[in-house]
Protein backbone atom coordinates (compact mmCIF):
# COMPACT_ATOMS: atom_id res chain seq x y z
CA UNK A 1 0.00 0.00 0.00
CA UNK A 2 1.14 3.43 -0.84
CA UNK A 3 -0.03 7.18 0.20
CA UNK A 4 -1.47 9.33 -2.12
CA UNK A 5 1.10 11.54 -1.49
CA UNK A 6 4.00 9.42 -2.22
CA UNK A 7 2.12 8.66 -5.66
CA UNK A 8 2.17 12.11 -6.77
CA UNK A 9 5.78 12.62 -5.38
CA UNK A 10 7.00 10.08 -8.77
CA UNK A 11 3.84 9.41 -10.64
CA UNK A 12 6.09 7.79 -12.99
CA UNK A 13 7.75 5.49 -11.71
CA UNK A 14 5.07 3.29 -11.07
CA UNK A 15 4.85 0.95 -13.04
CA UNK A 16 3.19 -2.13 -11.35
CA UNK A 17 0.01 -2.10 -9.98
CA UNK A 18 -0.59 -0.01 -7.19
CA UNK A 19 -2.61 -0.03 -3.56
CA UNK A 20 -4.19 2.93 -2.42
CA UNK A 21 -6.81 3.06 0.43
CA UNK A 22 -8.70 6.01 1.68
CA UNK A 23 -11.85 8.15 1.57
CA UNK A 24 -14.46 8.56 -1.13
CA UNK A 25 -14.78 12.59 -2.05
CA UNK A 26 -16.96 12.21 -4.97
CA UNK A 27 -18.15 9.71 -7.14
CA UNK A 28 -19.53 10.39 -10.73
CA UNK A 29 -20.98 7.42 -12.89
CA UNK A 30 -21.66 7.61 -16.82
CA UNK A 31 -23.19 4.73 -19.26
CA UNK A 32 -19.98 2.58 -19.70
CA UNK A 33 -17.27 3.57 -16.59
CA UNK A 34 -17.43 5.55 -13.12
CA UNK A 35 -14.97 7.92 -11.19
CA UNK A 36 -13.78 8.04 -7.54
CA UNK A 37 -12.11 11.16 -6.44
CA UNK A 38 -9.43 9.23 -3.60
CA UNK A 39 -8.67 11.54 -0.45
CA UNK A 40 -6.19 9.68 2.29
CA UNK A 41 -5.53 12.81 4.35
CA UNK A 42 -1.79 12.73 3.52
CA UNK A 43 -1.90 15.43 0.95
CA UNK A 44 -4.67 17.96 -0.37
CA UNK A 45 -4.60 16.20 -3.76
CA UNK A 46 -6.78 13.54 -4.31
CA UNK A 47 -6.30 10.34 -6.93
CA UNK A 48 -8.86 9.72 -9.58
CA UNK A 49 -9.78 6.04 -10.19
CA UNK A 50 -11.69 5.04 -13.01
CA UNK A 51 -13.10 1.50 -13.37
CA UNK A 52 -15.64 0.25 -15.78
CA UNK A 53 -19.11 -0.56 -15.45
CA UNK A 54 -19.93 -4.10 -15.67
CA UNK A 55 -22.02 -6.77 -13.90
CA UNK A 56 -20.26 -6.73 -10.38
CA UNK A 57 -21.63 -3.12 -10.14
CA UNK A 58 -18.29 -2.08 -8.51
CA UNK A 59 -19.08 1.26 -7.25
CA UNK A 60 -22.62 0.84 -6.45
CA UNK A 61 -23.59 2.17 -3.48
CA UNK A 62 -20.55 4.25 -3.02
CA UNK A 63 -20.94 7.93 -1.56
CA UNK A 64 -19.02 10.38 0.05
CA UNK A 65 -17.28 9.50 2.89
CA UNK A 66 -17.13 5.67 2.36
CA UNK A 67 -13.67 4.26 3.02
CA UNK A 68 -11.95 1.90 0.05
CA UNK A 69 -9.01 0.05 -1.26
CA UNK A 70 -8.30 -0.03 -4.59
CA UNK A 71 -5.96 -1.42 -6.47
CA UNK A 72 -4.65 -0.87 -10.21
CA UNK A 73 -2.32 0.86 -12.32
CA UNK A 74 -0.88 4.59 -12.54
CA UNK A 75 -2.07 5.81 -15.37
CA UNK A 76 -0.93 10.01 -16.27
CA UNK A 77 -3.21 11.67 -18.24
Amino acid sequence: MIKVKQLWASPASYTEPVEVRGWVRSVRESKTIDFIELVDGSCFRPVQIVFDRDERNLGEGLSTGCSVRVTGKVVLT
